[in-house]
């Protein structure tokens, strides 16, 4: 084997190995957006497995790029944002959305269920009321279905971007993109950007 087969048959084993995945830092970022939501006062969290993709809450990039000062004050009741925040959401928006999905429950800080999107999909495939009886038979007392987006950070490291929905019921949900701030090493809410109600 030559010297370059070498290297782009180790690039090759390598440079999968650097694709972003879920890391302990962002399961403590989900973490506090669950406390937020006081979804760690229910019996069971369940998340949804695979990661939600940015364009969820487009509406916050366009009204910050617009400088649409109405929108976001719709949205966050506030149209005042740090320049941390600010770069760190603009991040959020133009890197790479990753497939992943978390695999591993214990991961979690806090006791979570994890359900495909495919097997919460299948709940409501024949009646939407009826899949929510079902959701709660198989999970009761569950704060409601959680999904999250890949999480992106400041360059400072201190703020914390990431989208999340929850679904309760048929007329019962949400989805927000959220600014976190890292105070003596806890995240903490920033800001809050409603996205989304039914």
């Amino acid at each position: 084997m030559n010297y370059w087969t070498t290297i782009i048959t180790l690039l090759l084993f390598w440079l999968p190995s650097c694709a972003q995945t879920i890391s302990s830092e962002d399961y403590r970022v989900y973490s506090a957006i669950l406390k937020q939501d006081g979804a760690l006062e229910a019996s069971r969290v369940v998340i949804i497995q695979e990661l939600v993709a940015s364009q969820e809450s487009n509406a916050v990039a366009i009204a910050l790029k617009e400088n649409d000062l109405s929108t976001l004050n719709i949205m966050a009741r506030e149209f005042r944002f740090d320049s941390v925040s600010t770069a760190t959401i603009h991040q959020y928006f133009t890197s790479p959305t990753i497939a992943d999905k978390f695999t591993d429950a214990t991961a979690w800080p806090i006791s979570v269920n994890l359900l495909s999107k495919e097997s919460f999909d299948k709940l409501f495939r024949h009646n939407a009321g009826r899949g929510w009886e079902l959701f709660y038979q198989r999970f009761p007392g569950a704060a409601g279905a959680f999904s999250f987006s890949k999480v992106t950070y400041s360059t400072t490291g201190d703020r914390a971007v990431v989208y999340r929905a929850v679904q309760r019921g048929g007329l019962d949900g949400n989805g927000a993109l959220f600014v976190l701030e890292k105070i003596q090493n806890k995240w903490q809410l920033k800001y809050r950007f409603n996205v989304w109600y039914n």
